[in-house]
């Protein structure tokens, strides 16, 4: 695999947003990760992740052994395969500039973060993969900038993203009954951050984030904001309507937050491909059949 080297930027408002860098030419993979982590955490080598696993255990997981074709990860895999593969820490992540406003992050700022880089490397159009948080980037990114999308695919996610869509949350993820129902995206993130700038009492399972964030020395209140400017701005359908370009939704099997809804992205992506790999939300990306997916989609696509 070619060297990671590490980058950054200034982007659109002047915050300092990191990147790694790993592979030559075209074709280029822009991979997106999930909230409270970083790029290479979701999608570099396997140790890192298997920490992360360790850390905040899923409702029902199972003890992880992670196949030795896996094991050099996302990037890896997709460098072997001949792609330019770029992967950034998203604003308050990793190690990326991290206001602790929740105007940051609103107004689909981290897609516009990635339009500047792309802008920057001169990369016309890119493969995207957004993982959990990477997803409603994703989304964004083809709401802000549809034409800078070849292909993409949206892991760790169900169509709750999509303006009026409810959760459909399992029992194992249980919620106050102060919640407002239903429960959409806009008022789980809400709720979440509540938990984590210390305005609600911690109850129910978004007491999860808040409990990662300490183990892993994340800024509670940086990760409010992210939560209230990122994930409570839910992607009109229209935007995914009007996108013709092929669309994967990956999912593990044992995804109990993204599996209830996932089938319903029929509605509002026309080009769209349901898949299902092995493991939990944290798990599915270690597993050698995400990684095959995400080369095959992404090659295939062109």
């Amino acid at each position: 695999m070619s060297p990671l080297t590490r980058h950054e930027f200034p982007s659109f408002d002047g915050t300092l947003i990191s990147y790694h860098d790993s592979g030559t030419g075209a074709p280029v993979a822009l991979l997106l990760h999930g909230f409270l982590t970083d790029g290479l955490t979701n999608f570099g080598p396997a140790e890192r992740m298997l920490a992360m696993v360790a850390a905040m255990p899923m409702p029902g997981a199972a003890p992880l052994e992670v196949d030795p074709t896996a094991r050099a990860g996302m990037v890896g895999r997709l460098v072997d395969a001949g792609f330019r593969v770029l992967v950034p820490d998203m604003r308050g992540h990793g190690q990326s500039g991290k206001p602790a406003t929740t105007a940051a992050y609103q107004g689909r700022a981290m897609a516009r973060d990635m339009i500047t880089l792309l802008d920057r490397l001169g990369v016309a159009r890119a493969h995207v993969l957004g993982y959990s948080m990477g997803s409603v980037t994703t989304v964004h990114l083809i709401a802000e900038a549809p034409a800078r999308v070849q292909s993409a695919i949206l892991g760790g996610i169900g169509a709750s993203i999509v303006a009026g869509e409810p959760m459909d949350l399992p029992p194992e993820f249980p919620i106050p009954d102060s919640v407002p129902r239903p429960i959409t995206f806009k008022e789980f993130a809400e709720y979440s951050a509540a938990i984590l700038d210390g305005s609600a009492p911690p109850e129910g399972f978004g007491v999860i984030y808040s409990t990662l964030a300490a183990q892993l020395g994340v800024d509670r209140q940086v990760a409010a904001a992210v939560l209230r400017g990122q994930l409570t701005d839910a992607v009109e359908p229209a935007a995914l309507r009007a996108f013709d370009r092929p669309v994967m939704v990956l999912n593990g099997d044992r995804d109990a937050g993204a599996l209830p809804t996932e089938q319903r992205f029929e509605k509002y992506l026309p080009n769209l491909r349901l898949t299902r790999c092995l493991g939990d939300h944290l798990s599915a990306v270690l597993d050698p059949g995400f990684q095959a997916a995400v080369v095959g989609h992404f090659q295939s696509a062109g």
